[in-house]
């Protein structure tokens, strides 16, 4: 019997720091031989965040407490704010360049951190991002590509933490790349925010701010960083970036139609066009809603009422027209769908599933911020797992780690099932060491749907918001109903608890061997005598990836088109 493959398409945002952790714990398994690595082995589909550098870095509710976050759709907390590209006061200013200029940061940012998550996993896996032999590899063994914005968006995740700074450690004497300590990220944060309009209570005045040019200064000041690591960028590549990732993207779209599993753990912004291509897509993973009354005795129970999964989910940023398409593609394409229960994370047990983080990162943080020398104690995973700490708290505590979790989830999977006699070999001490979950089935209950925003409605309405301002104030969210579904290769079991709490420590190793790797670096030639996926010029790659077929010959555009039947080699 021909071994199974599997081939996955990871749906990953570049923000949080777990996704960098998980994009390294898929890609390690790439690298683990250069020699063997002659083709595309996964893509990245990059997710887009919505960007607006002229908000105030330090509008953080973890660090002035008046942040527009997670209840951002809530009429009666900061107004301002709410869903879309930009934010309810700039739409009511009706300003066509404050919307131009979202649109401009966020495509700015994006560049900047598909470079950014690269450098950082390839630094794990010992690739130096310095070299540019480094991302030719990377272009032609896992290059991304890059999704639409979502349709709506829960501006409370809106891009906030200044990410572009966490390796921007020449801005205090070390190289360009490594980490920055807290002192100096806080210090330029300031820098970058200057002064910030404020109401008579105290709270951000975004109308006042704008109209003051206080935004558009801080917008200038806040791209001129961002556009500095890019030009840095282009003198690695020796050419315009924008080549590199338009490279990425061509590659990547061409081996959409080979997917088979595609791993969601950021905002569904897929497109029925791009669904469309993945014709022989076969299980999708994800983590997206919570599930009532975890039982402990080997499955999951669930409540029969509608449950509005984003309510309860942790990826609050989800497009909800994203996933609607989602949805859809799982029922009329059959999908197996995998979802994780998010009370993985919660309680007792969840703090198991992510304390090597949260232990590990300690010492990390004490010593960036004891002025001296740390970069030998720190590893590329560890050092940016810290920034983002610093980011989202003025004491660096530990954030949730959660992506790594359904990589990890994969990979096992994909080993097992790359086993000729799978279906023979069931052993449920073996299968899917962290499943917790059984596939299931989401529909939408638009009946709910619509009785919850007719209750919200009420509820603006009783708080004194004007009709005229209802329909922005009020976010009508999708409700969800969650319904199990028979799983075929798991033998109809649900697996619950009682595995989660044997195999998470074996979970804990790996995720503990990816924020601890601290490889020398080297460019690919020093890693290996034969790297056979470089031995082409990239527009030899490029051209037989979109070419598979040999139409080489007098008429091709190209000298040697690298086919090993070619006349012109």
């Amino acid at each position: 019997m021909a071994r199974k493959q599997t081939f996955p398409l990871l749906i990953q945002d570049t923000s949080d720091s777990d996704n960098q952790l998980a994009l390294f714990g898929f890609l390690q398994n790439i690298l683990k031989d250069l020699s063997q690595v002659s083709t595309v082995n996964g893509l990245w589909g990059v997710s887009p965040r919505h960007v607006d550098l002229s908000f105030p870095s330090a509008f953080n509710k973890a660090i002035v407490g008046n942040r527009p976050d997670f209840r951002a759709f809530e009429p009666v907390k900061n107004f301002h704010e709410g869903t879309g590209m930009v934010a309810r006061s700039d739409q009511e200013m009706k300003d066509p360049d404050l919307s131009r200029g979202a649109l401009e940061d966020s495509k700015l940012v994006l560049r900047n951190e598909i470079r950014r998550t690269y450098s950082v996993v390839m630094q794990a896996a010992g690739l130096d991002p310095s070299h540019q032999s480094s991302w030719e590899l990377m272009l032609r063994c896992f290059p991304c590509n890059v999704l639409p914005f979502p349709e709506e968006h829960l501006l409370s995740h809106h891009y906030f933490a200044r990410e572009f700074l966490f390796d921007r450690g020449d801005l205090e004497g070390h190289r360009f790349g490594d980490p920055l300590t807290a002192a100096t990220y806080n210090r330029i944060v300031n820098e970058i925010d200057g002064e910030v309009a404020v109401d008579a209570s105290g709270a951000y005045d975004r109308k006042a701010d704008v109209s003051q040019g206080l935004a558009e200064k801080r917008r200038q000041r806040a791209r001129r960083f961002v556009q500095d690591a890019l030009d840095r960028w282009d003198k690695i590549l020796r050419a315009s970036h924008m080549e590199w990732i338009d490279d990425a993207e061509r590659i990547a779209t061409s081996f959409l139609g080979s997917v088979t599993d595609v791993i969601v753990m950021a905002p569904v912004t897929m497109t029925d066009d791009i669904w469309a291509k993945l014709v022989t897509a076969k299980r999708l993973w994800g983590m997206f809603f919570a599930l009532d009354n975890a039982a402990e005795y080997g499955h999951w129970v669930v409540d029969d009422k509608a449950k509005n999964i984003f309510r309860n989910n942790f990826n609050t940023a989800l497009s909800e027209q994203g996933t609607l398409r989602m949805l859809k593609q799982i029922h009329s394409k059959e999908l197996r769908a995998h979802f994780h229960p998010t009370e993985l994370f919660k309680g007792e047990l969840g703090k198991v599933s992510w304390e090597a983080a949260r232990d590990l990162v300690v010492p990390v943080y004490e010593a960036m911020n004891s002025g001296g020398e740390f970069l030998s104690q720190v590893s590329p995973m560890l050092g940016v797992y810290n920034c983002y700490n610093c980011a989202k708290s003025p004491k660096g505590e530990p954030q949730q780690i959660s992506d790594p979790l359904t990589v990890f989830e994969f990979l096992n999977f994909s080993k097992r099932y790359s086993q000729s006699d799978v279906e023979s070999s069931f052993n449920p001490e073996d299968y899917m060491p962290v499943a917790s979950y059984s596939p299931s089935l989401i529909m939408a209950d638009h009946a709910t749907t619509e009785q919850n925003y007719r209750a919200a409605l009420d509820f603006a309405k009783s708080k004194g918001i004007s009709k005229e301002r209802l329909q922005q104030a009020v976010r009508k969210e999708q409700v969800f109903v969650v319904k199990f579904t028979y799983e075929p290769m798991n033998n109809g079991m649900y697996a619950g608890h009682g595995l989660v709490k044997r195999m998470l420590p074996e979970y804990g190793k790996w995720l503990t061997s990816l924020l601890t790797a601290k490889p020398d670096l080297k460019a690919p030639d020093g890693l290996t005598s034969s790297t056979p996926i470089l031995e082409s010029t990239r527009q030899v790659f490029v051209h037989n990836t979109l070419n598979p077929v040999d139409d080489c010959g007098p008429n091709s555009a190209l000298p040697v088109c690298g086919h090993s039947t070619c006349k012109l080699m």
